[in-house]
């Protein structure tokens, strides 16, 4: 358990939006990370390889029915992060093998992977290259899955104040591409 008397929240380290991060950073998250140890021995095991759910706001699966048997069929499991404790959520991306999900906040708790494979679902023709760039900063494997041509005349960040259509064949073949490799 993390017990603190101050927390401070640094907003972006870098300039907004540009997803590096600077090496002290990264190695403090990394001490802080660690010094969790194991979960206890009461609490049933986290998932090595997870869709993060949106359960809440823009940007969540509007074609789950075609999503959820692609994670099925790949072993991963969907999990709502507001569900659990910041220990558990530092604990499932420190270990993760394999991390999916739509671009935004959920997907950022990649900064505490170890070696996770991250695979950006982004909302539209267009990669913004935050992910990419904490991948990068992180040593993290990266791939993304574009969304599905919609013809619609938006912003990548415009992007981002709507619900998502996930190309799920698209998913489907790089996970099958991971899971040979």
């Amino acid at each position: 358990m993390v017990h603190a008397d101050t927390v401070l929240l640094p907003g972006y380290v870098t300039r907004p939006g540009a997803g590096a991060i600077p090496s002290w950073y990264r190695r403090w998250v990394d001490r802080t990370a660690a010094s969790l140890g194991p979960a206890d021995p009461g609490e049933p095991p986290l998932p090595r390889r997870i869709f993060v759910e949106r359960t809440i706001g823009p940007r969540r699966v509007i074609n789950r029915d075609q999503l959820d048997p692609v994670l099925c069929r790949h072993g991963i499991q969907a999990l709502d992060l507001t569900k659990l404790s910041p220990e558990q959520e530092i604990r499932l991306f420190r270990d993760a093998e394999l991390v999916v999900g739509v671009t935004g906040s959920g997907l950022a708790n990649a900064l505490f992977s170890r070696s996770a494979h991250l695979v950006e679902l982004v909302a539209g023709p267009e990669v913004l290259p935050t992910f990419f760039y904490l991948a990068t900063a992180k040593g993290l494997p990266y791939d993304y899955v574009l969304g599905p041509p919609d013809h619609q005349r938006l912003s990548a960040e415009r992007r981002l104040e709507q619900d998502v259509r996930v190309d799920a064949e698209a998913l489907d073949r790089l996970l099958s591409r991971l899971d040979s490799a």
